[in-house]
């Protein structure tokens, strides 16, 4: 149709770019069927060129079918012209067929969402000459995509048994100012509720995604507005279950429709940028409460391997004083012991003779850290007597050694018998005795 002759124009730069590469690749001239490609796959070049490909392997395979189907339609439609031509009600018969003669926008049986939304797209075009950029998804993509793109859902909701059907899409919804506003500001959700089964599944579908009012509306404006679809309903809320807005009907003009449409689309705008702002308020006290939560996390593991390293060390602390104090407790005992022990020795050792008695011997004892002992002994006893003394003093044979005065000096303990008594070895009557640890 004609009222696509400037569309090109309101594309932006980069669109127009990305749709002159887009013909170039899949090798057609076609720009609306191209654009409404691309509007479908978000403006991403791969996945429209994808799109198109499967696209074409299915148009493939049913061409031949619909070129008969087309004739056999026309022969009926025209049979039908003649039929009616001097009825009084020929003209609203006429155009109740004529909106199906090109196949029902929507298979009987609804199973696929994509798939039904093709065969939409494919029977639009036949019927009306010209695609739109319908959406070909779950509805919940729709939504995602809706608000990461900035644009409103727009439900192209269609019913082949309202007569006003053909005249409002044909004059008005493919008018180019609406055309250029369906595709500038819209992703456009189609759907036909012809079959009841099909206007069950669109309310389920609007109750997926909480949009409950939409389900009670859609519901209630079947059955009692019949004659004003084509409907275009707006989506302009991104909060959960919001209200039916403004919407535009068959009975709208074109001025009207695109007054309509303006005011949704600024709506939409103005709602995602607040919840937008509101999300991101959201996600940067989120945020704050994380860095928050992860200081606090860092402080107490801090304050745990604080108190853990005190607690350790006090733990260490009062081990070593244990430890401290056993080893004392043992040295207290051992010199306790041997305290005991010398007491005994001395007891045995026999009694130091005066000086003036006969056969005396006078000892010097150097021992260790500069201390000195003197002592006399009888001739007539034997080394082991000096060595009793020694041990009494704490200077034991087992942990020291005696060297005499000789030169050089020898072990006493070594080079003399501890029975031999010192008139034996010949020990002279003055001597000194160095007593050194081993």
């Amino acid at each position: 149709m004609s009222s696509f002759s400037s569309i090109t124009s309101n594309l932006s730069a980069e669109q127009k770019q990305k749709l002159e590469f887009f013909m170039d690749m899949v090798n057609t001239t076609d720009e609306t069927a191209s654009i409404s490609t691309l509007t479908q796959s978000n403006w991403e070049l791969e996945a429209a060129i994808s799109k198109h490909g499967e696209k074409n392997e299915c148009s493939n395979d049913s061409d031949e079918d619909e070129d008969e189907d087309e004739e056999e339609d026309m022969d009926c439609y025209e049979d039908e012209e003649m039929e009616y031509e001097d009825d009084d009600s020929a003209y609203e018969s006429n155009t109740r067929s004529s909106s199906t003669s090109s196949g029902s926008l929507f298979p009987k049986e609804l199973e696929e969402i994509d798939a039904a939304i093709e065969n939409f797209s494919a029977e639009f075009k036949k019927r009306y000459g010209v695609s739109l950029p319908f959406f070909s998804g779950e509805l919940e993509d729709a939504i995602r995509i809706s608000k990461d793109s900035n644009r409103p859902i727009l439900f192209f909701i269609t019913n082949d048994k309202s007569v006003a059907s053909n005249i409002f899409i044909s004059q008005v919804i493919l008018s180019e100012n609406v055309c250029r506003t369906l595709m500038n500001d819209f992703i456009l959700y189609p759907w036909d509720v012809t079959e009841a089964d099909h206007l069950e599944r669109l309310v389920t579908e609007f109750e997926d995604v909480r949009l409950h009012m939409y389900s009670s509306f859609l519901k209630m404006y079947s059955q009692t507005q019949l004659e004003s679809f084509p409907l275009l309903l707006p989506l302009t809320q991104t909060r959960r279950d919001p209200e039916v807005p403004s919407f535009a009907q068959s009975s709208d003009s074109i001025d009207a429709v695109i007054a309509k449409l303006v005011s949704a689309s600024e709506e939409f705008r103005l709602a995602n940028r607040t919840h937008a702002a509101r999300r991101r308020e959201s996600e940067e006290r989120e945020q704050i409460r994380r860095l928050q939560e992860e200081a606090y996390q860092a402080s107490l593991a801090e304050d745990l391997a604080r108190f853990a390293k005190i607690k350790e060390e006090e733990k260490q602390k009062k081990m070593e004083e244990e430890r401290l104090k056993k080893e004392l407790e043992e040295e207290q005992r051992l010199k306790e012991e041997e305290e005991a022990r010398q007491g005994q020795v001395a007891q045995m050792l026999p009694s130091e003779p005066a000086a003036d008695e006969p056969g005396v011997l006078m000892v010097k004892f150097r021992l260790p850290e500069g201390k000195q002992a003197m002592r006399r002994f009888r001739q007539s006893e034997t080394i082991k007597t000096l060595a009793m003394y020694l041990d009494s003093q704490g200077y034991s044979s087992q942990k020291f050694k005696y060297f005499n005065s000789d030169f050089p000096k020898k072990n006493v303990m070594v080079c003399f018998s501890e029975e031999q008594s010192f008139s034996d070895v010949k020990w002279p009557t003055r001597e000194q005795i160095f007593v050194e640890e081993i």
